[in-house]
């Protein structure tokens, strides 16, 4: 029995294959329409997997969180030195606890050449919390003690980028931030953490000790101690930060601490796009399915008088119901392998052209699990498919097909094709509203006014090591005045270079990201703190009083606002007076001016910003400048605070000199480099247009609505395909019927209303259908939206034209060869 039933199984995949092979239009069609919803399906699934559902490289991944500070509204905020410090001491919930920076750019020498990468200060415990080994080398940690500090470990690209993955590490150093650190260890290449880093160093080596509770600079990660819960963690760290908040008081803004599962908080910010995704490549691979499944319904119809036959013959239901799913599952199969083609090409093309924030992109492929998901589907999709055709083949359906003439489908079969047609009507609706209402997001962002001009203006970043002196010494220090002195020496290099109109240099561009904020003091006479601990008591002293404001912190040159296009308002701007010996001038940004001193004179007003990078002298209010979207243009704008570097030049460490030509500035780029190179052959250059940077903060909006709209193409030519198709099936069932009519005297113009009334009957159902499940889905874009409500009439109205359109287009050859049809035939 087991012999004969593998004989019967491979009898009905010959003639499966053979079938398929008999009717090359359709096995194509099916093919690649199923083709085009698993690759999609395989694509997106690979982001997913890679991003949200792959483990952390790192052991028990699950027990590493991070901590945050939580004020009294219980926003979220990083964490100060200080309470660190008194957390790592009372805490026992944490096997080890440790304080990273964010991402830092710095000119790093000693490898093949000089460059600007992203480099990580961290505590010794960093690695413990991670649990990882190294790759190459050793890792530092606090076991190693001080001799620990003047080390670093870099990452496994950069070991083969720019130390050419030497595997003898003795002698290797790294100059950056005025230190030389050894090279003692390179990371696994599956360990991205913090993401985009290439060197981590002990943060003791580079960073004095700060002791303000109200300096937000670190980030803190912790592995949980094995029998200690997460919530037991979170209750004690809340209780910590109450404790400080009672023993502080103002003195700090931590009134609790906050706790997050490390892997929740690396896919926060990018949970909802994925999900969108998931959901619009779910609805596109229903699409195809239900195009598929009308064809299938087609050629059951046509094939009932070969089941008939076999069913008199003797076939069991079970026989049949085998012949269509070998059949069907061929299809899919074969659908999976062109599917695994386009899913490498569609990931390819995410590597290409995606710039955002989208965490371990690095990892997204094609590999093991992905291939599984892919094929899973597959077998899924031909498992369903081949039940459809069950519904035209049972026996008492069979009795009497073998003296039928004709191929006029039973009225279920129309029904279950009608209803797979509005649907996909409704689905394609629903993707088009989605993908439309993205659009119009990204056209209301990009007439946002970002408030500077960036045509024709490109920036050149530099990065120079930042001065280590003390706060008190700094306006005086060598370092300072050499740093001051290159910058002077550079723009009047730069300046003297024929095309360029205008130049000047900032610390952060506007839109990067890259920018500080921080608190500053309203101050109403001349006195001020002269050390940072006065200014701490004065901080304290004045919570809740509103003579505290919140801010940008920005040092540019003279000629950065006219460069880039930011209009001054009032007062003046920077000039070759303000000095270092002179008083220390400061622009501030229209919003500011309105929010703090809204009926009052601004000019001449005196504000202390000596938190952001300990200078202590106060900065006098010189002139009002236009408002500049610096975080995104779908934010709000944010108020800013501008110094001059030549009399607060500690942030001018990391620097971009833009510079505006005439015509077009890409061609001074060389020339740029030649100057720049020529004062310092170790500093490492990067060039970008300002407009790069504008489109670079629109990135994922712009991702996600290409994605989205590619899929809702895809499910509207899959519409009109299915739609063709079915109404070209109903134009031949009716042949007869149409030949009759007009030999009895109907008109051709009669027969085009008819065929196409059909037609349009199902469109409209679909429509209605689509215009209810958009109004529900819609509403989960949520904040992917910008100025454009998830119910917007225009985007309704211009999708129900687009896909009516497209319909009445599809339906219209169909319904035209019906107009032809001789009634003799």
């Amino acid at each position: 029995c087991a012999r004969n039933e593998r004989t019967l199984m491979i009898t009905d995949f010959k003639y499966a294959l053979r079938m398929l092979l008999k009717a090359p239009g359709f096995t194509i069609i099916a093919v690649l329409t199923l083709a085009l919803g698993i690759g999609a399906s395989t694509t997106i699934f690979s982001v997913l997997h890679a991003v949200l559902l792959r483990p952390l490289p790192y052991p028990q991944q699950e027990r590493i969180v991070e901590l945050r500070e939580l004020d009294e509204n219980r926003k979220g905020m990083a964490v100060t030195e200080p309470n660190f410090e008194d957390l790592k001491n009372r805490s026992r919930s944490f096997a080890a606890l440790a304080r990273y920076t964010g991402n830092v750019d710095a000119a790093v020498v000693g490898g093949r050449e000089p460059l600007r990468t992203s480099v990580c200060g961290v505590s010794d415990d960093f690695f413990r919390v991670l649990g990882v080994r190294p790759f190459a080398g050793r890792l530092f940690s606090a076991e190693m003690g001080t001799d620990g500090n003047q080390v670093v470990v870099v990452s496994h690209g950069f070991w083969k980028r720019s130390l050419v993955g030497r595997t003898n590490l003795e002698g290797v150093t790294l100059r950056f931030e005025n230190h030389s650190l050894a090279v003692i260890g390179v990371l696994p290449p599956e360990v991205e953490f913090p993401p985009g880093i290439d060197v981590w160093f002990p943060a003791a080596a580079v960073y004095p000790p700060n002791l303000s509770r109200t300096a937000h600079n670190w980030r803190v990660a912790a592995r949980l101690r094995d029998g200690v819960s997460f919530e037991q963690a979170r209750a004690e760290i809340a209780s910590i930060g109450q404790q400080l908040k009672r023993a502080y008081g103002r003195q700090t803004d931590a009134a609790s601490f906050g706790l997050t599962p490390l892997r929740e908080r690396m896919v926060k910010d990018v949970r909802s796009a994925l999900g969108l995704l998931c959901g619009a490549v779910a609805l596109l691979l229903v699409i195809a399915c239900s195009n598929v499944a009308n064809l299938l319904l087609v050629r059951a119809n046509a094939r009932r008088k070969e089941m008939a036959l076999r069913a008199a013959l003797g076939a069991s239901r079970w026989r049949l119901a085998r012949q269509f799913m070998i059949e069907t599952l061929l299809l899919t199969l074969l659908a999976g392998a062109f599917g695994i083609v386009f899913a490498l090409w569609g990931v390819g093309l995410i590597d290409r052209f995606y710039h955002g924030n989208l965490p371990r992109v690095g990892q997204i492929g094609i590999d093991s699990t992905v291939l599984i998901f892919s094929l899973a589907v597959s077998l899924v999709v031909g498992l369903v498919l081949g039940l459809v055709p069950l519904a035209s083949a049972s026996r008492r359906r069979l009795q009497g097909e073998l003296a039928s003439r004709g191929l006029t489908s039973s009225r279920s079969s129309s029904r279950v094709r009608n209803f797979l047609i509005v649907g996909q009507i409704a689905l394609t609706l629903t993707l088009l509203v989605a993908a439309g209402l993205l659009g119009r997001s990204f056209q209301r962002l990009l007439e946002v006014d970002p408030g500077f001009q960036p045509e024709s203006v490109v920036a050149m970043s530099l990065s120079l090591p930042e001065p280590d002196e003390p706060a008190p010494l700094l306006g005086s220090s060598t370092a300072i005045i050499h740093l001051v002195q290159f910058y002077q020496h550079l723009l009047e290099r730069l300046n003297a270079l024929p095309g360029v109109l205008s130049l000047g240099g900032v610390d952060a561009l506007p839109l990067s990201g890259d920018g500080a904020g921080g608190t500053f003091i309203i101050e109403e006479g001349t006195k001020s703190a002269e050390t940072v601990a006065e200014l701490e008591q004065e901080f304290s002293a004045l919570a809740g009083s509103g003579k505290l404001g919140q801010a940008e912190f920005r040092v540019a040159s003279a000629g950065y606002f006219q460069t880039v296009g930011i209009p001054l308002l009032r007062g003046r701007l920077f000039q070759e007076a303000d000095g270092p010996d002179a008083p220390h001038a400061a622009l501030v940004s229209q919003t500011l001016a309105r929010r703090y001193w809204p009926n009052e004179e601004v000019i001449g007003k005196q504000i202390q910003f000596g938190g952001m990078d300990g200078d202590l002298h106060l900065l006098h209010v010189v002139g009002v400048v236009g408002d500049v979207h610096d975080e995104g243009l779908e934010l709000e704008v944010r108020p800013i605070v501008y110094v001059n570097y030549r009399q607060r030049p500690r942030y001018a460490a990391k620097f971009s000199i833009v510079l505006r030509g005439r015509g077009d500035p890409a061609g001074l780029i060389a020339a740029m480099r030649r100057e720049a190179r020529a004062l310092n052959p170790e500093m490492p250059v990067e060039f970008e247009m300002l407009t790069q940077v504008v489109a670079a903060s629109l990135d994922q909006r712009r991702f996600a609505m290409w994605m989205l709209g590619g899929f809702a193409g895809a499910a509207l030519i899959l519409a009109m395909i299915g739609l063709y198709g079915i109404m070209s099936y109903i134009t031949s069932e009716r042949t007869s019927e149409i030949g009759i009519r007009m030999a009895l005297g109907a008109q051709r113009a009669d027969m085009l209303r008819m065929i196409l009334r059909q037609s349009l009957w199902l469109t409209a159902t679909g429509m209605a259908a689509g215009i209810l499940v958009a109004m529900a889905a819609t509403r989960l874009l949520g904040s992917l939206l910008y100025g454009v409500k998830a119910g917007d009439f225009a985007t309704y109205a211009g999708v129900i034209l687009l896909l009516g359109a497209a319909v009445l287009l599809a339906s219209y050859i169909p319904a035209r060869r019906a107009m032809l049809v001789d009634p003799i035939v």
